[in-house]
């Protein structure tokens, strides 16, 4: 199966932001952004009958979220910095996928790998992630296929590396009847 698809910062840093928010210190993280905003929200609602004890409470929570709001912006700042540095990105990128190997080639490269080494395969929204190890992948975009195309597509991924090692959408019966 051949197809082609060209990879936007937009939606480079999306897909970084998914895989970044599966990892649990990240998960953590967000839960106290949430008792944070909630702090928030409560001492301005104290503001108004103690002025005094809602700066004492406001006080904290503007401290801790700056470095939250660091962390982001060094996010999106190094997302960039990848993007515009990997030439993988430069232009439109030709996807094969066979039951045996898979490989993208663009202008300024050709990578062909053995689905022998695919350690898992995780089915996203908009994507499907091919990892070598725990912490490398490959992907590919969902984006310009037919449903049939990606039901096509689910089933070489299912023949290649076998139930076990992957992890797909569940997706509606007529979804995939059309």
């Amino acid at each position: 199966m051949k197809f082609k698809a060209r990879i936007t910062l937009k939606d480079y840093r999306q897909l970084s932001a998914q895989i970044l928010l599966q990892n649990r210190s990240i998960k953590f993280l967000r839960y106290i952004a949430y008792f944070m905003g909630f702090s928030f929200l409560l001492s301005l609602t104290m503001f108004f009958e103690d002025p005094k004890l809602a700066r004492e409470t406001l006080q904290p929570v503007i401290f801790l979220t700056i470095p939250i709001t660091l962390i982001i912006l060094a996010f999106r700042y190094n997302a960039k910095k990848t993007f515009l540095s990997n030439k993988l990105f430069s232009d439109d990128i030709e996807f094969e996928v066979n039951g045996d190997h898979f490989s993208m080639t663009g202008c300024n490269f050709k990578t062909e790998k053995s689905m022998a080494a695919v350690f898992k395969i995780v089915e996203l929204k908009d994507w499907f992630l091919l990892y070598e190890s725990t912490s490398v992948a490959n992907f590919i975009p969902k984006r310009g296929l037919s449903p049939d195309q990606l039901a096509e597509l689910r089933e070489l991924l299912k023949a290649a590396v076998g139930p076990q090692k992957i992890r797909l959408l569940k997706v509606k019966r007529a979804r995939l009847e059309r």
